[in-house]
């Protein structure tokens, strides 16, 4: 790693486009708070009501109609009372709600039905609730998160939602298949939504792509991902829910699953487990897609999780209209109680020595994790040095266990799958070969990847 002087341009936005930023995020992400309600404690709930309003934001001097969507909550505690209060439904709840819809038919197992309730109401059901409380049909699984994708694709996901569950219903209910329905919705949608795709290849992937010239894994992060995402976006304009055709019946195809996770970005999840918050190591890191090198040795979960990393970064550092000195975060966050505090998002996976002797660092201010002088820094770290454009970084810290566990997630998945075909064939015999590299292939386990 060769380090080199800071550079003295800046790339980050002037105060009154932060302010702008800010607003245009907080606006599009909704509160996950639910006001006078304690969300921890809610067995379940009822929308008794939403209140739309109409305001403008403004985007480089252009006016951005939106509209605040705020539901009225009764809410089911779990002592039994109820409780009254208000949500403010944003994009979070859109993209949290269908993730819990697709989770749920996956739970079901491919047979329709869906899985058992088991995530926190909020946000995970407040997508669905919304969807059927105000709708003139009863909207299936798939309508619901067929709906919520669309509405994604535009830049008021809240309001935009609402709209398209209203028309929806109206053309289902004059008796238009799912199907026909859906793409009607969707032609309505599709030439706004082709101008947004299009600015987004032609001006904002290079301009992020420029932004990160020369900042060593970053660069080539960005690069990687700019073909990446527009490949991806041209398929959204082409197949705008290709990515719900695995659960098209309000079930599971697993061809097309498995299918879809070899052709689509992977991402990271990590598994909540049971413990104490400071506890090393209490939760799994799991990033799908398979292992090796993306692009000039560096790996493509390096790539995925620093920039999760320079995302809370940056994050941490915005305030209403300016970003904060990293003093004045520290400042905050150091007498800010536990629960109050955000770590790095790996805080709860990570077992880096880094993580097991400077855990006060990690938990309250990751950005001071960077070392320079250190041949190689951690994902945080990393994301600090390449936003800062302090240095070049040569290497990623990784645990030196992690290939052992990722090898060992891939041969589990291979056997499992292998299992199913076996089961699937009515118990064939003498066939474990082609069961097993079936599962390869369907789960797309490269050819000279030894499992």
């Amino acid at each position: 790693m060769s380090t080199g002087a800071p550079r003295h341009r800046s790339t980050l936005p002037v105060p009154g486009r932060v302010a702008e930023l800010t607003a245009m995020l907080d606006a599009r992400t909704g509160d996950l708070s639910v006001s006078t309600i304690d969300d921890d404690e809610v067995e379940s709930f009822q929308i008794t009501g939403v209140d739309e309003s109409d305001y403008t934001l403004t985007w480089n001097g252009q006016p951005v109609p939106l509209r605040k969507i705020v539901l009225n909550i009764d809410a089911l505690m779990s002592d039994g009372s109820h409780e009254i209060g208000q949500f403010v439904f944003g994009e979070l709840a859109v993209e949290e709600g269908i993730a819990y819809l697709v989770d749920r038919m996956v739970a079901g197992d491919g047979t329709g039905t869906i899985g058992p309730e088991n995530a926190p109401p909020f946000p995970y059901w407040v997508l669905r609730e919304l969807a059927l409380t105000g709708s003139a049909v009863d909207l299936t699984t798939i309508e619901i998160a067929s709906l919520g994708t669309l509405a994604l694709l535009t830049p008021d996901p809240a309001g935009i939602f609402l709209e398209l569950r209203d028309d929806y219903a109206s053309r289902r209910a004059g008796g238009r298949s799912m199907a026909e329905a859906l793409d009607d919705v969707w032609q309505n949608l599709r030439t706004d939504v082709e101008g947004v795709v299009q600015t987004i290849i032609d001006h904002e992937l290079p301009s992020l792509v420029a932004v990160h010239r020369d900042r060593g894994l970053m660069e080539h992060a960005v690069d990687w991902l700019e073909s990446q995402y527009a490949s991806v976006l041209q398929r959204r304009l082409e197949h705008p829910l290709f990515d719900l055709k695995p659960f098209s019946h309000n079930g599971l195809n697993r061809a097309r699953l498995n299918e879809l996770l070899r052709t689509t970005l992977p991402c990271d999840v990590i598994l909540e487990q049971a413990g104490e918050m400071h506890q090393v190591e209490r939760d799994v890191l799991i990033t799908f897609g398979m292992p090796g090198q993306a692009a000039h040795g560096y790996r493509l979960s390096d790539f995925l999780r620093t920039l999760e990393a320079q995302r809370d970064f940056v994050l941490s550092h915005l305030g209403n209209d300016d970003i904060l000195a990293s003093a004045d975060v520290e400042n905050e966050t150091g007498a800010a109680d536990e629960e109050d505090v955000n770590p790095c998002p790996f805080y709860s996976a990570c077992g880096l020595e880094l993580r097991r002797n400077h855990s006060e660092i990690c938990f309250r201010r990751p950005w001071r994790i960077f070392d320079p002088g250190r041949p190689a820094n951690c994902w945080y770290g990393t994301a600090v040095a390449c936003t800062l454009s302090i240095v070049r970084i040569g290497n990623v810290l990784r645990d030196p266990r992690e290939g052992d566990q990722e090898h060992r997630r891939i041969v589990m998945a291979v056997q499992k799958r292998a299992y199913q075909i076996w089961e699937e064939r009515s118990h064939e015999q003498g066939n474990d070969w082609a069961h097993w590299l079936q599962a390869r292939h369907e789960l797309g386990i490269p050819d000279d990847y030894f499992v």
